[in-house]
């Protein structure tokens, strides 16, 4: 078993908060994590990221390649737009996005063809 993925949203959405969760459970069922993060300007409203790389296999890296994200699981809709417009993702690439009817997002979506 192995997935990517990236946590993401603004700050004071939890994110790292989540991203800890998920690392906790990982590590009691037995599953090998690898985490890194970027929370610059995170107090004032900034983007947030986490990358989490599970495996039941030896994990080499933190950082995930580009493409293979397995999973993008956002707090913002406008981060999940920058997430899988970027290269990281791929055709297969699943996107969770808190429960918001937003036509624009809905909109910027179409247009960028994400």
């Amino acid at each position: 078993m192995k997935k990517d993925i990236i946590l993401c949203g603004v700050g004071g959405q939890g994110i790292l908060s989540i991203a800890t969760i998920i690392g906790e459970a990982a590590t009691e069922a037995g599953i090998n994590l690898k985490q890194a993060e970027v929370h610059g300007m995170s107090q004032r409203g900034g983007d947030v990221q986490s990358n989490l790389r599970l495996s039941t296999e030896t994990i080499y890296s933190d950082l995930i390649a580009q493409g293979k994200t397995d999973v993008v699981i956002s707090m913002e809709p406008m981060e999940a737009l920058l997430s899988s417009s970027a290269q990281t993702t791929s055709a297969g690439t699943s996107t969770a996005l808190p429960a918001l009817s937003l036509p624009v997002a809905e909109k910027l979506t179409l247009e960028l063809g994400v």
